[in-house]
């Protein structure tokens, strides 16, 4: 038994290394997915009533501006399996908000050849901050779904303004660490999203969860809030699961309902 055991040890050891060798060199594309088949920016945006930002002054910026106000802007982030054309449910839920929307693309999104990774999504982040101060709108909000909520909430520590966060993560090790269990992700992980870190600076915060949500866990979103310093920060639990908690239409209009207040 014990040449049989000794084995199966190596083999359990080279199954883990091998593993965990994959999750290091190829954590982007374990993470992110695009969504196959969609249009390039330009047409999906035309097409929907938003104007392309495609800015050779700010090469890592891209996104969709549905422009009403030349003042104010309302930033979003989008969720992993979907991009900045599909998030039309805001665009209902703040019809009556006089601010211009910003959805923001990822690289690899929307016919980007740029493979998406977390450190070229933080680094479009300080120019999307760029480009809203140098066309000198005031930022009112700040809208993060799932993967997003680690840009949005970088975006908030860079430019503070009300923060609204769903299926919130305190760190992007601490989801990917509910998706490899056996790996210590914060040594592994390229870059992390120090959400309850950078959330910090936002003046106020609402935190949805999904009280079914087995992708990003309720536990997470409360743990999260627990961190938070803000006098006025809010968490709401909605009973979905991951995708009905994105596409919620109460979900949109509850963070409509909190970017009014001012």
């Amino acid at each position: 038994m014990k040449p049989l055991f000794r084995s199966l040890l190596y083999i359990a050891i080279g199954v883990y290394v091998g593993y965990g060798a994959l999750v290091t060199f190829r954590q982007d594309r374990m993470l992110y997915y695009p969504p196959q088949g969609t249009p390039d920016i330009s047409t999906c945006a035309k097409d929907i009533g938003g104007i392309p930002i495609v800015d050779p002054k700010y090469k890592d910026l891209h996104g969709v501006l549905y422009e009403k106000s030349s003042s104010t802007l309302i930033v979003i982030y989008h969720g992993n399996a979907t991009d900045a054309c599909e998030r039309g449910l805001y665009l209902t839920a703040l019809h009556d908000n006089p601010a211009s929307i910003l959805i923001v693309s990822y690289p690899g999104y929307l016919g980007d050849l740029t493979p998406p990774s977390s450190t070229r999504i933080l680094k479009e982040v300080a120019q999307v901050v760029l480009w809203t101060t140098e066309h000198r709108y005031l930022t009112v909000g700040v809208i993060g779904e799932s993967i997003g909520v680690g840009p949005a909430s970088y975006h908030a520590a860079l430019y503070p303004a009300p923060l609204a966060l769903i299926a919130p993560y305190p760190s992007l090790s601490a989801l990917a660490s509910t998706i490899f269990p056996l790996y210590p992700m914060r040594a592994l992980l390229h870059e992390d999203f120090y959400v309850s870190t950078w959330s910090r600076a936002a003046s106020r915060v609402l935190i949805i969860a999904g009280a079914k949500d087995t992708m990003v866990p309720k536990r997470l979103s409360e743990e999260l809030f627990a961190s938070l310093p803000q006098k006025e920060k809010y968490f709401l639990e909605l009973p979905y699961d991951h995708d009905g908690l994105l596409s919620s239409a109460e979900s949109a209009r509850m963070i409509a309902r909190f970017l009014n207040v001012q």
